[in-house]
C-alpha cells in the first residue's frame, strides 16, 4: 500500500502562479511610483532652487548698476530700429525689453553736458524673434568710456549684431510688463517683471519676479 505522502503536490498549480506574479506586479508598481513621484518632487526642487538663483542674480546685478549710474534710459529691444534716436526712448508709463543705465563723467563746461564714461544695459533676447513674447535669456553689457564721450548716447550702444555674445545674466525669461521685462515708473525707476523658466520641454518649473531698481540720479 502507497504511503499517503506519496499523493502530496511538489509543485504550484497556475492559479497559485498567477497570484503571485499578481502580487509581485503590484509591489513593482508601488515602488515605481514611489521613485517616480521622489525624482519628480526632487527635479522639481532642484530647478525651483535654480530659478530663486537667478532672481537673486538679476536682482544683485541691476541693483549694484542702478545704484551706481546717474541716470537709464528705456528702450523697445536691443534690435536697432527699437532705439535708433532720441526719440525712442520709452517714457513714464511704458514697458520695454532694453535698459540702459548711464554713469556720467566729469560736466563738459564747453558744451553744457555730461559726457558719458560708461554705459550697463540689461536686455532680454527672445528665442524667436519674430515673436517678441517668447521666452529667451537676459544678457548684459558693460561699456567704459575714456575719455568720456559727448556723442549721442543711441550712438554709444552695442552693433545688433553684438545681440547674442554678451553674458547671460538669467538663462530662459519672459516679460509680463505688457509683453516687456521693464517698466518705466516715473521716469525715476525701472521696474523688473517677468517669469523664469527652468527644466525641460517634458517638465517645465517657473516663478514670477518683480522688483524696482533706482539710479542715484
Amino acid at each position: 500500500m502507497k504511503s499517503p505522502l506519496s499523493h502530496r503536490r511538489s509543485g504550484f498549480t497556475l492559479v497559485e502562479i498567477l497570484i503571485v506574479l499578481g502580487l509581485v506586479g503590484l509591489i513593482l508598481a508601488g515602488m515605481l511610483g514611489f521613485f517616480l513621484t521622489t525624482f519628480r518632487g526632487a527635479f522639481i526642487t532642484q530647478q525651483k532652487l535654480a530659478i530663486n538663483k537667478d532672481i537673486r542674480t538679476l536682482t544683485s546685478h541691476m541693483t549694484d548698476a542702478a545704484r551706481a549710474s546717474n541716470n537709464f534710459l528705456l528702450y523697445g529691444s536691443f534690435a536697432a530700429n527699437d532705439r535708433a534716436n532720441a526719440d525712442q526712448r520709452l517714457r513714464h508709463g511704458s514697458s520695454g525689453d532694453l535698459v540702459v543705465f548711464i554713469y556720467y563723467g566729469p560736466p563738459d563746461t564747453a558744451n553744457l553736458r555730461f559726457p558719458v564714461a560708461r554705459l550697463i544695459g540689461y536686455y532680454r533676447s527672445p528665442e524667436n524673434p519674430e515673436d517678441p513674447e517668447s521666452t529667451g535669456p537676459v544678457r548684459r553689457f558693460d561699456i567704459p568710456f575714456s575719455p568720456a564721450s559727448t556723442a549721442p548716447l543711441e550712438s554709444l550702444l552695442p552693433d545688433e549684431a553684438d545681440l547674442d555674445s554678451f553674458p547671460e545674466v538669467v538663462e530662459m525669461s519672459r516679460g509680463l510688463a505688457n509683453g516687456k521685462l521693464f517698466y518705466n515708473y516715473r521716469e525715476r525707476s525701472v521696474v523688473v517683471n517677468g517669469q523664469i523658466f527652468h527644466g525641460n520641454d517634458a517638465k517645465r518649473v517657473t516663478d514670477t519676479y518683480n522688483f524696482t531698481v533706482s539710479p542715484r540720479g
